[in-house]
């Protein structure tokens, strides 16, 4: 036996001998979804209610594998680790790890009883489903448990109609949405990410030598369920950091990989799993546990016309990965310093700032620094270097926001500000802004003044123009602006040297706008959605 969170957790029989009563249920938990945690919620509060203990009866290898062998298409939504895990959290008392082989499946009902419930697990009371079997050929039933409970001393109870149906999640729904490549399904089926742990190891190098070094993952088992091929968003998680963050804490690395063959580069066919990072700095992550959680899927596998136009797609593959990801409410890390930090006291912040205090050659996740509120923050604002106020409730910025001599990051995304401060003119050092599903009615004149300003996401507010004198963002490289009411725009945007992409999906544009648009920008990567038919474009 050995302990996990507050879960006891057994591999094999414990022979219970201390006269507790025990409320048992057994089953093979893959994946731990929702469904399971309704029924695994009744169970531990009507042992609670008895004064006695959960018993979670689980086995290993997993009875498919065992009676129909390796070729009966299994794959597994968790690992057993991974589904002691999910137990752990559900808050059953005792988890039990029943070896299962060709000889325990070959058990006569009564002896499974006797053996396993009775001796092995001192059950009080067994909870099952009305259609559960159990023993050799799956002769046992709930009538034959029924009779046993006189002889051997414990009751039965059948899950009641009111679980059973809020139990609408399957594991065969979450294979199939996995293995379709629609994660964000599996997400709302699991109530969590998705997640594939594996080892770090050593590729070809092609990522490095196209500008997106990957980490290439070696998964812990080959029974793991792999999703369909094709780019996914991710966050990633260093599983030998103490206190390293959850899939969906503000701090975990954010991503994008890739499983596929990739047919653009490659002849071999060779199914690979390939996480880039965005980390401005590398880290040598060979030989090194990590567990990427799947928040999205980008696009299915694509083979290109050669490297220059898969880098490009890759460009964007990044771009739509960030914005998937700050759309979640996950604040995403750029460079180790920034990303390798701990928040004290709490793991979900109202607001976040990092600071520019190098991390220490003993670097932990305790001694690296951190702000949590924005109080906090102006208490030190000349070494903030990253605020995060995503869904503060903000209705307006507070004008000491001019008080961050060195900040060079600002998120402001899922507020409700109409305007920003002309205060933000006196952050000269910012870098990259974003102001994402606000109410902004029009573009923030304040930015011009920010001519150090390289990225600007206003996306998903109510914006109809750009301003004629754009061009004063000398140093503006992109330019985010989906979601929003804009037709036109200015011609000045083309003398930015500096500017390169684009975004303007879910606009007002005609066909024609479109067209002049691609005209006067021809060296930057424009997304657009379908043109509308608005405005008399065909008169």
């Amino acid at each position: 036996m050995f302990l996990c969170l507050e879960v006891r957790i057994h591999k094999g029989l414990p022979g219970f001998k201390d006269g507790v009563h025990r409320v048992v249920t057994s089953g093979t938990f893959d994946g731990v979804h929702l469904g399971h945690g309704a029924l695994l919620k009744w169970v531990t509060d009507r042992a609670h209610s008895k004064g006695g203990e959960s018993v979670i009866l689980t086995f290993d290898p997993h009875p498919r594998l065992v009676l129909f062998g390796e070729d009966c298409g299994l794959a597994l939504i968790d690992t057993l680790d991974e589904r002691l895990e999910r137990l752990a959290q559900a808050g059953v008392d005792h988890a039990v790890v029943v070896p299962f082989d060709l000889e325990f499946s070959r058990m006569h009902p009564v002896d499974y009883v006797r053996s396993v419930l009775v001796e092995g697990v001192g059950v009080g009371t067994i909870v099952v489903g009305h259609d559960h079997r159990f023993g050799a050929g799956r002769e046992g039933d709930v009538a034959l448990l029924e009779e046993c409970s006189e002889a051997f001393g414990f009751s039965v109870e059948k899950i009641p109609a009111e679980i059973i149906d809020q139990v609408t999640v399957s594991s065969t729904k979450v294979r199939k949405a996995l293995q379709g490549g629609d994660v964000e399904l599996a997400q709302r089926l699991l109530g969590r990410p998705f997640v594939m742990r594996g080892t770090v190891v050593r590729g070809a190098g092609l990522g490095r030598e196209l500008g997106f070094p990957t980490a290439n993952l070696k998964l812990n088992t080959p029974l793991k369920l792999i999703p369909a091929v094709g780019a996914y968003a991710v966050t990633a998680r260093l599983l030998d950091t103490v206190n390293s963050p959850g899939p969906n804490d503000d701090q975990a690395l954010g991503g994008m990989c890739n499983i596929g063959r990739r047919p653009t580069v490659s002849q071999e066919g060779t199914l690979q799993i390939e996480a880039h990072l965005f980390l401005d700095q590398p880290i040598d992550l060979y030989d090194r546990p990590i567990e990427l959680s799947f928040h999205t899927r980008l696009r299915p596998e694509q083979k290109f016309e050669g490297r220059p136009a898969l880098v490009a797609q890759l460009e964007n593959d990044r771009h739509r990965a960030l914005k998937a990801l700050r759309s979640l409410g996950l604040s995403l890390v750029r460079t180790l310093t920034i990303a390798l930090v701990a928040l004290i006291g709490t793991t979900q912040p109202k607001a976040l700032a990092q600071t520019t205090d190098p991390i220490p050659a003993t670097w932990s996740w305790d001694t690296a620094r951190v702000y949590t509120d924005y109080e906090q923050a102006l208490a030190r604002p000349e070494r903030v270097i990253r605020l995060d106020l995503t869904r503060d409730k903000l209705r307006e910025l507070d004008p000491r926001i001019g008080r961050f001599s060195q900040l060079r990051e600002l998120v402001l995304d899922r507020n409700k500000l109409g305007a920003l401060p002309q205060e933000l003119r006196f952050v000269h050092t910012l870098e990259r802004i974003s102001v994402s599903s606000n109410r902004l009615e029009s573009f923030p004149q304040v930015l011009l003044e920010l001519k150090g300003l390289r990225e600007i996401d206003l996306s998903d507010n109510e914006i109809e123009d750009i301003p004629l004198n754009i061009d004063r963002i000398s140093r503006l490289e992109r330019l985010i602006l989906w979601g929003n009411i804009i037709a036109n725009f200015p011609a000045t945007l083309s003398s930015i040297d500096s500017f390169t992409h684009l975004d303007l999906l879910h606009n007002e544009m005609t066909r024609v706008e479109q067209e002049f648009l691609k005209t006067l920008l021809p060296g930057v990567h424009i997304e657009l959605s379908p043109p509308c038919s608005c405005n008399f474009e065909n008169e």
